[in-house]
């Protein structure tokens, strides 16, 4: 695969999750319980950093946490609805 192709496909990608991030939202809004089992790895204070942070559903998980929370996704948006959970 070349990089005209690999652009191709993020693009893609990228156009997919736009447009249905609404949908996507709505499907993922919970936490799942395996993320408690983190909680006594991570120290007030720490700086965490999300790759592919989607809606932002972790937010509120690490904010109960006192850390410096960080994330990033290349869905447009999904990082609109993040940045509506971090105002709450």
């Amino acid at each position: 695969m070349n990089r005209e192709e690999s652009l191709a496909i993020v693009a893609k990608v990228n156009d997919t999750y736009n447009t249905i991030a609404p949908h996507f939202s709505l499907t993922r809004y919970k936490l799942w319980g395996d993320f408690d089992y983190f909680k006594p790895y991570i120290n007030s204070g720490q700086e965490i950093l999300d790759a592919g942070c989607g809606n932002g559903r972790l937010i509120e998980f690490f904010s109960s946490l006192h850390v410096q929370y960080t994330g990033f996704d290349s869905s447009s948006e999904l990082i609109a609805q993040a940045e509506q959970k971090a105002k709450t």
